[in-house]
Order: C-alpha cells, then sequence, then structure tokens
C-alpha cells in the first residue's frame, strides 16, 4: 500500500513504499483491522521561518504564510490523521481545515509542539498534557511537547496514545525525560518489567527528535520513554531521511521521524524545501541569520 503523492506544493523528494501487508499483526494484540492505517505529518520550519517578513523573492509569499498555506494542503490532500508542528510561535494565527482541531504546548523559551487531529477519525479521550518542557536554559523552560489520547471513531475499542515532541540534543536528553514518562502513564495500562512498570499501550511518536544517524534508534527512545516496545516491534520512517538542516545542506542530520509500538510497517515520505524558503534572514530582535536551520517535512503512514 503507498501513501497517496498529489501534493503540488512540495516536491517529494524520498519516498519508500513498503509491502502490503496482512490484515494480523502477531506481537500486538491490540490491532483492529478496519482502522486500517495512521498517517502523521512531523514538520519543524524553525522559529525564524515566522519572524522573517520578506519573501525570498518576488511573486513568493513569505516563509510563514507558504508554510500555513502548504500545511492544510498537506493536511487535507494526504488524509492526515496526526500532524506535529514544531516552533510556530504560540501567537502564530493558523485556521486549520475544516474537522482538524489543534492542541497547543508552550516552552518558556519560547518553544512549541501543536498537534493537529483529524476529529472526524479520532476522539480524545481525556484531557491533553501541554507544557511539557524537557530542558532549561537562561531564558527559561524549553523543547515543548504534548501527549494525548485517542479513541478511533469508527472503532472505540482501539486507542492510541500521542506523543507530540521536539527532544532537546543528546546531551539534555534525559535531564527532561522524566517528564514524558510520567505523562505517558497517566492514562496508560502499566505493566511491570525487571521491577520497572512500562507503558503497555499503543504508543506514536511524531517527533523532531534532534538526534542523527538513528542513533539511538527510535526503539531505544521508547525504552528510554519506559514503553513497551523492542527492536523488532518498533515501526518507523525510514531512519536515512536527512530531514536537518538546510544550514548543513541536509548533508548529515536525520532528526525527523515518526515511530511506534504497533502496527507492522511504515510508508516514509519526505518533501524537498519550498520555494519559499529563504536563505537568509533578517528577524526582528534577535538580527541577520545567513542561513536557517528549515527541516524537510517528512509523511509516515503506519500500517495496522
Amino acid at each position: 500500500m503507498m501513501i497517496k503523492v498529489v501534493i503540488s506544493c512540495c516536491m517529494l523528494v524520498h519516498a519508500v513504499a513498503l509491502r502490503t501487508v496482512g490484515d494480523q499483526n502477531e506481537n500486538n494484540t491490540k490491532m483492529l483491522t478496519n482502522v486500517g492505517m495512521i498517517t502523521s505529518l512531523q514538520w519543524n520550519p524553525h522559529f525564524e521561518c515566522f519572524l522573517t517578513t520578506l519573501p525570498p523573492k518576488p511573486g513568493e509569499p513569505t516563509c510563514a504564510d507558504g508554510m500555513k498555506r502548504d500545511l492544510t494542503e498537506i493536511l487535507t490532500s494526504q488524509g492526515i490523521d496526526f500532524a506535529n508542528i514544531v516552533m510556530m510561535p504560540e501567537e502564530e494565527v493558523y485556521d486549520a481545515p475544516k474537522g482538524f482541531v489543534t492542541i497547543k504546548s508552550h516552552c518558556e523559551a519560547p518553544d512549541d509542539v501543536r498537534l493537529l487531529y483529524n476529529s472526524a477519525l479520532w476522539a480524545p479521550v481525556g484531557a491533553p498534557k501541554t507544557n511539557l518542557c524537557m530542558a532549561k536554559t537562561k531564558r527559561g523552560s524549553d523543547r515543548a511537547n504534548l501527549v494525548q489520547r485517542f479513541k478511533s471513531k469508527s472503532e472505540p475499542d482501539f486507542q492510541v496514545t500521542v506523543l507530540a515532541a521536539h527532544f532537546p540534543h543528546p546531551h539534555n536528553f534525559f535531564d527532561g525525560v522524566h517528564v514524558l514518562k510520567a505523562a505517558l502513564k497517566g492514562d496508560n495500562l502499566i505493566k511491570k518489567r525487571d521491577g520497572r512498570q512500562i507503558v503497555d499501550d499503543n504508543v506514536l511518536v511524531i517527533a523532531d527528535a534532534n538526534v542523527p544517524k538513528n542513533r539511538p534508534p527510535s526503539w531505544i527512545i521508547m525504552k528510554d520513554l519506559e514503553v513497551n516496545a523492542k527492536e523488532d516491534t518498533t515501526i518507523t520512517t525510514d531512519p536515512a531521511l536527512k530531514t536537518c538542516c538546510q544550514d548543513s545542506d541536509y548533508h548529515k542530520m536525520e532528526y525527523d521521524r515518526i515511530f511506534a509500538n504497533f502496527g507492522t510497517e511504515m510508508t516514509s515520505v519526505m518533501l524537498d524545501q519550498p520555494s519559499w524558503v529563504p536563505r537568509s534572514v533578517d528577524v526582528p530582535g534577535i538580527g541577520h541569520r545567513e542561513v536557517f536551520a528549515y527541516h524537510k517535512a517528512v509523511i509516515g503512514a503506519l500500517h495496522l
């Protein structure tokens, strides 16, 4: 099964079409076959995109306007269930297309994530856990995350907990991972393993993971979050997708990924850098950036 690719806004540069999968998953008895597939978007345009006021060239929209226009097209044309938008400022106005609901999470630095979900397909279970900040800086709390549990409207017994994440770089990851572990355990089934309590439910992570070259791999991140997952049961987007960043010419950093401890296969799609992304920017209150760290967007279709 291949994810539908009809995006006109952004050139497709890397797609991995995995084999058509069957209806059964022997590693996870929570699967319901008629849910079918969960399609997620991970996108970090970086904060400079929303602060620069000039288009990159005549006839192009500003970075913020282009990003919001293309986000709407992706959400409506690609069958997106969940989208994690990283570093779009809390005060930035974005009118999501009909049927999509936005949950925001904010840290003081500032740093922000927004989780958009398709309310025609999913209903929240309980209140979201927001403002989950994993790091501290001179400017205050930093690295925003949020956790929300959902149930499928077509199969209410099928539930998934979504972590929309902006992880710190590896040297700071463990300073704040306890915040996420507590949030994940709050509403999920728990089992004991090796004297520890671990989350034994369906968990979907949509993240700017800020770790290059798949180190650590996604299943290790799940283990660090104390989620029940192993190497052979963690399904992830292609770990070779070099999404970061414009300022490194996308040579080495595979930062953005989508992964889960359930399902059977993942179809991965990476989108090219759009023409409305400037290279040099003058950011009010910050100054000139010769090149700013735009990330390429990733779409992952998780086959159940």
